[in-house]
């Protein structure tokens, strides 16, 4: 499975559940910013 992620330019990393839960906000927030400022729209 890593090399598959590898080759996907993505690493896997270990962490607890609470930890992603505080990660997803700005996530989140990072991503939406993204998208507006892209123009992107769904059709």
């Amino acid at each position: 499975m890593k090399k598959q992620l590898a080759a996907d330019g993505t690493e896997a990393v270990g962490s607890t559940p609470l930890a992603f839960a505080n990660l997803l906000p700005s996530d989140i927030a990072l991503w939406a910013q993204l998208v507006n400022l892209s123009g992107a729209v769904i059709e």
